[in-house]
């Protein structure tokens, strides 16, 4: 009987510990890293499942999601925090249908920034209020409703090294905060 409560004991041990709670930072880290090569910061995302990969990208660059999106929003032409509620919002919601895994991804960006800053910090200078998830929706089509604004490719296949997949894009919004 004794042999058998030690195991029961050793079970319970290891599983207590196995069941730690995980840091926002340690979850971030199981799904990506933010490097820096050759002076260009690069944002490695190894995780399988889509809101992993997006938790990874919201706490990873929580400030310069939050920072970009109020310099795009600000460099707008006639763009004031009114239209955007009243008129880019409800285009958002009503012009687009998002899969499950950008759904997925999006949610857990979502998670990553409210993970990574206070709800102070995430407070939005030009909209006067903190960003909320729908607000990612709008960021990813908000060149949609202004028109061509953006270009990128991919390549892939034999043209590149280990047949790795490349793609490049170009965001003619402003990137980072003005000096």
């Amino acid at each position: 009987m004794k042999i058998r409560n030690f195991f029961t004991i050793a079970f319970l041990a290891l599983l207590t510990f196995s069941l730690q709670a995980q840091t926002a930072a340690e979850r971030a880290a199981k799904a990506g890293e933010l490097l820096t090569i050759k002076e260009h910061r690069v944002l490695r995302l190894f995780a399988v499942a889509p809101k992993e990969r997006g938790f990874a990208q919201g706490f990873l660059l929580a400030e310069n999601i939050r920072d970009d999106a109020d310099e795009a929003l600000r460099s707008l032409p006639g763009m004031k925090a009114e239209r955007y509620e009243r008129a880019l919002v409800p285009w958002a919601k009503d012009k687009f249908a998002w899969d499950a895994d950008a759904v997925a991804e999006l949610d857990g960006i979502f998670e990553g920034l409210t993970a990574r800053l206070s709800p102070a910090q995430l407070n939005s200078r030009f909209l006067s209020r903190p960003f909320k998830r729908v607000d990612l929706n709008v960021f990813n089509v908000i060149a949609d409703y202004y028109g061509p604004a953006c270009s990128g490719f991919v390549a892939w296949g034999r043209a590149r090294p280990m047949a790795a997949c490349c793609m490049r894009a170009r965001w003619i919004f402003p990137s980072g905060r003005r000096r």
